[in-house]
């Protein structure tokens, strides 16, 4: 009889590559913008939204725990610079947010992640922990997981132990009987393996580790290595 009984995974470059998906939504989100306001086009592009919102997250760091909100204020910000009505400055900084958030839940898998998923629900508990807003009903993933844990929900984003803990209280299993899939080294390895889970490192865009943290026990690079990895992670 196994003891794993919980394995938890991030989402973002963990079960897809999110770098175009994120890309795409900033898009959607900017041809909004042009269409609603189109006299300030030249003012409302991709680089100067980026250095906005680069420049709030630097300078309060609590967005990091709530990057939902951190994209509405940005806009928000960004509009308010503007002659525009307090009225049209909310609206349309929902409404471009919701342009991205359409584009942001449209993601392609990893190879064999919805095959490996499906055949680990019937042993395990699934659940997801994250530090971004993608919505694992939206993706696709609704039923797979038990759970959704992300940090704006939570209050504090990963690698806080808070997150992974409560992954833990929701499962009802001790520690040791949890493993966390992530392609983050301190966010996702690092701080489960603080939490008492094991892990193993996503590893599936060819990164390099960090020379700083201790080295991960078990590695993945292909989604369909996870079977095998998961019962050396039982035998260690």
């Amino acid at each position: 009889m196994t003891s794993l009984k919980l394995i938890t995974f991030d989402l973002d470059n963990t079960l897809w590559p999110v770098a175009k998906v994120i890309e795409r939504a900033e898009q959607a989100s900017i041809r909004y913008l042009h269409q609603r306001f189109p006299e300030h086009a030249d003012q409302l592009t991709l680089q100067a939204l980026a250095q906005l919102r680069q420049g709030m997250a630097q300078n309060r760091t609590h967005y990091w725990k709530n990057l939902t909100q951190l994209r509405i204020d940005m806009l928000k910000l960004a509009l308010s610079r503007l002659d525009l009505s307090h009225h049209d400055i909310n609206t349309a900084a929902q409404a471009a947010f919701d342009a991205f958030y359409e584009e942001r839940n449209k993601v392609v898998f990893f190879q064999d992640v919805l095959g490996t998923l499906t055949t680990l629900k019937k042993h395990y508990t699934l659940g997801a922990i994250s530090n971004g807003n993608s919505d694992i009903h939206k993706v696709g993933l609704g039923d797979l997981f038990a759970f959704h844990l992300c940090a704006e929900k939570v209050g504090e984003a990963k690698p806080h132990p808070l997150i992974f803990n409560t992954a833990l209280t929701l499962a009802g299993v001790a520690p040791a009987q949890s493993l966390h899939v992530g392609d983050h080294p301190q966010e996702d390895v690092d701080g489960a393996r603080k939490a008492g889970m094991k892990t193993i490192w996503a590893n599936q865009l060819d990164e390099h580790w960090p020379a700083e943290l201790e080295k991960p026990q078990f590695e993945m690079t292909q989604f369909h290595q996870l079977t095998d990895l998961i019962g050396q992670c039982d035998d260690a």
